[in-house]
């Protein structure tokens, strides 16, 4: 547990999830899914290039909280997730600082229409939502639940499918996507054709 619970962390270890976060030695998502024993924020994190992660591709998160599933806390991880629905068809993280589409819509978007649809929303009394990165859609997974893998009573009706995200997954050809079935990522190779679910973010 010496990742401390930062986004500094790592998908791609042998464990499911380790408070070293998002984006750890492994890179990459891995079959063992989210955590690895510490991610590049972490005391065991390793550095940019060795392993080719999310912290690679989009250093810029690397410095917000990860919330952890009530699983995780109760071992012994910071930060439990809090999310808060917000009776306006939106729901706030205290420990991102992140505001998300509550219910999202059964349309499915390819990225550029997903990029003008989350740019029309009107949710909440705010009009600059986007669609989320990788590292942020990744925040709201509950690995500790079934499908969909995130909680239904904040998020409910979500599609156990893949979500779009706008971190590109090794070149400028694909994107990654988060699977809500299951919570694990997964690289688009038809980006940017696919037409997606998409959740939007302020």
């Amino acid at each position: 547990m010496s990742g401390g619970g930062t986004v500094g962390g790592g998908f791609g270890g042998a464990t499911s999830p380790a408070t070293g976060g998002v984006s750890g030695a492994g890179g990459g998502p891995a079959a063992g899914g989210h955590g690895g024993a510490a991610g590049a924020g972490g005391s065991g994190g390793a550095a940019c290039g060795a392993g080719v992660g999310l912290a690679c591709v989009d250093p810029t998160w690397a410095s917000w909280p990860m919330p952890n599933s009530l699983v995780d806390v109760a071992a012994g991880a910071p930060n439990p997730m809090k999310l808060r629905d917000n009776g306006d068809d939106t729901v706030s993280d205290p420990v991102t600082g992140l505001m998300w589409q509550r219910t999202v819509p059964v349309t499915t978007y390819a990225p550029p229409d997903a990029t003008r649809h989350c740019a029309a929303l009107r949710a909440g009394g705010h009009d600059d939502w986007r669609v989320p990165s990788a590292i942020e859609l990744v925040s709201i997974v509950d690995p500790s639940r079934g499908t969909p893998a995130l909680d239904p009573a904040v998020f409910p009706d979500t599609p156990s499918t893949l979500f779009l995200t706008t971190t590109t997954a090794g070149s400028t050809t694909a994107v990654w996507l988060v699977d809500f079935s299951d919570g694990t990522l997964d690289g688009d190779a038809n980006f940017p054709s696919s037409p997606r679910n998409v959740r939007c973010v302020r």
